[in-house]
């Protein structure tokens, strides 16, 4: 006999035209035991069509399936290769991507991607570099001079695109050691979310590049 336990599963569509990424993307997705076997779609139509139902929780859209992605009510990431370009970042934010992986990416990044959206975060792939971050999170920021020695360790690591329990693993503090000291680094650097902190701290440490030792209180 069978038991019910009400265990809500994620509901992946994956909209993509090359078949390798295709099937390295289900067997990523799949293998998560809280998510559904995942739905493809293979034309813009049938992504548009099954978006509007609101069956998807997340949708993995392949750039390369259309040059003008059609806007999307939920949560999406968008899976592109090395060409991807800083300036197409407004444009997906625009049509309401919040996340961008490489097919290339890992298992362990792209659930991340996958869970930071469906969280109300965003998400680039680290590998996609800094100055793609700050085209994302915007131009403006500020250096603050009190940072604690742990604070940039925690900064660091979470540029590096640690999640908070592998910063905890990482320093031997809790996870609600390490969720503290990043809602005061978000405080610190008036940064709106966690892509935002990361990209002013790739552009500091341009600034300052024989380290962080002067932003440290004393």
């Amino acid at each position: 006999m069978s038991v019910d336990f009400g265990v809500s599963l994620i509901r992946v569509l994956i909209a993509v035209r090359d078949e390798r990424r295709l099937g390295a993307l289900a067997r990523m997705v799949g293998s998560e035991p809280d998510c559904a076997a995942p739905r493809v779609v293979v034309t813009v139509a049938d992504l548009v069509a099954a978006d509007r139902t609101g069956w998807p929780d997340v949708i993995f859209l392949d750039v390369g399936l259309t040059d003008s992605p059609p806007p999307l009510s939920c949560a999406a990431v968008a899976v592109t290769d090395d060409r991807f370009q800083a300036d197409s970042l407004p444009g997906l934010a625009e049509v309401g991507i919040r996340g961008v992986v490489r097919a290339v990416d890992r298992r362990r990044d792209m659930v991340a991607a996958m869970r930071t959206v469906l969280d109300g975060g965003c998400w680039l792939a680290p590998a996609l570099g800094g100055d793609l971050l700050a085209s994302l999170a915007g131009n403006t920021f500020c250096v603050p001079g009190n940072l604690t020695a742990r604070e940039v360790d925690v900064l660091n690591l979470v540029s590096a695109g640690l999640s908070n329990a592998e910063i905890a693993e990482r320093l031997f503090i809790t996870g609600n050691t390490a969720k503290y000291h990043i809602r005061n680094l978000l405080t610190k650097f008036a940064a709106r979310d966690r892509a935002h902190l990361v990209a002013i701290s790739c552009r500091i440490t341009r600034n300052y590049p024989n380290g962080w030792g002067r932003l440290i209180a004393k």
